[in-house]
């Protein structure tokens, strides 16, 4: 059962998740991605983090590749929750390493493997 301390933290992620990726959405998010400093990061934060297993770009390596027409098909509020929970055993979560603002960052940078 969740705390009301960690109730709060995790609804106020969610918000800042929706708001963030709302916001993306209804500017130029192609403009965005190349002028928002924290989107200048979202490569390295990759790289430290994620292509140990899913490969530098995404093409997958012990990891599920990243690259496919699966991711496209999830939302990303659901690869979102992905990396900040974790899966199982298999994918640790990132909720004590990475922000908020740098996982929702991940998510965007993540969609540009497939453009």
């Amino acid at each position: 059962m969740l705390t009301s301390i960690t109730h709060l933290r995790f609804l106020s992620i969610i918000l800042y998740s929706i708001i963030t990726l709302s916001l993306n959405a209804c500017g130029d998010t192609e403009e965005s991605e190349f002028t928002d400093n924290s989107m200048l990061e979202a490569p390295e934060i990759y790289l430290q983090n994620c292509s140990v297993c899913h490969g530098e770009f995404g093409e997958g390596k012990n990891g599920r590749a990243l690259n496919t027409p699966h991711i496209d098909e999830m939302t990303d509020g659901q690869l979102f929750t992905m990396i900040y929970e974790g899966i199982g055993t298999v994918m640790p979560s990132f909720r004590s390493s990475l922000t908020t603002e740098q996982i929702v960052d991940v998510v965007r940078y993540i969609r540009t493997f497939r453009d």
